[in-house]
């Protein structure tokens, strides 16, 4: 197993292989708590995708065109509602005087 540091501003610690066989420890996650970074030897933190579940792949992103017109859309049931009436909804409260 490769040896393992948790990563803090006073230095590297190093952490015990039983804790990172019991865990299954990588270089790249964090600690639970206070969210340092899991690093190796030298100090290398990558994130290996094929190998944590929780990263997801890089995908390109679409430049934000702002937010579109309030339209409107019909429930399942029939009502239908206009974006800010639904947002007005679920914030309990009424924008309209």
């Amino acid at each position: 197993m490769e040896e393992l540091f948790i990563e803090t501003p006073k230095g590297n610690v190093p952490i015990d292989q039983e804790f990172i066989e019991k865990y299954n420890l990588q270089k790249g996650m964090k600690t639970p708590f206070s969210s340092d970074r899991i690093v190796g030897k030298n100090g290398e933190f990558f994130i290996d995708p094929s190998q944590q579940e929780h990263v997801r792949p890089y995908t390109k992103t679409v430049p934000f065109d702002g937010f579109p017109d309030d339209g409107v859309e019909t429930m399942d049931n029939g009502f239908e509602l206009s974006t800010s009436e639904i947002i007005d909804f679920a914030q309990g409260i009424d924008s309209e005087p």
